[in-house]
């Protein structure tokens, strides 16, 4: 199973930093892209845990993918 670790999001939704997980590697880094930024599909976002329903929020495209997003 694929390591995660603690990450704050800024949600523009709430406006305010929220928790959620990223994805790492092997070593426990975060994986990031060639120019050393963080991959928007690699997060997952923890609000109200994990429950948050605002789906226009891009986060929650990449992780909740279906009809409605």
């Amino acid at each position: 199973m694929a390591k995660r670790k603690p990450i704050l999001i800024g949600c523009p939704q709430h406006g305010k930093l929220v928790r959620g997980t990223y994805l790492c590697d092997d070593a426990g880094d975060y994986r990031l892209g060639p120019d050393g930024q963080f991959l928007v599909e690699l997060v997952e976002c923890g609000h109200d845990g994990g429950r948050c329903m605002q789906t226009l929020y891009v986060l929650h495209r990449y992780n909740r993918r279906s009809d409605g997003s």
